[in-house]
């Protein structure tokens, strides 16, 4: 999946820039937070449902905000690889709505 170079991180629920990158246009792949941390590297993502995806696999949290309205959802207990699968899916929201949904723990933020 190409991203954004713009960065975000969640940071106990709330979105904060990460200032200074530089990306010289385009779309770069970008790897989730390192095990361990407290935070979800939030990226701009291609997709007519959701603005940005993030993972955690320290604690397996995958978080999501919708592009209607800018809601955010985490979703507990989702493994790397199903992450992975999600990021590389030709449709984002299609992968979400049949492998996420309704099948994890939701927490709206």
């Amino acid at each position: 999946m190409k991203i954004n170079c713009k960065v975000w991180t969640v940071v106990a629920g709330l979105s904060v820039a990460l200032l200074g990158a530089a990306c010289g246009g385009g779309n770069q792949e970008s790897a989730p937070a390192p095990a361990g941390t407290m935070e979800a590297t939030m990226m701009d993502v291609v997709s007519t449902t959701f603005s940005k995806v993030g993972y955690n696999p320290g604690n397996q949290e995958l978080t999501v905000e919708f592009k209607d309205g800018g809601e955010t959802y985490t979703y507990a207990g989702v493994p790397a690889d199903v992450y992975e699968q999600m990021r590389e899916a030709e449709s984002i929201g299609a992968f979400y709505h049949a492998n996420i949904k309704g099948k994890y723990e939701e927490a709206r933020k």
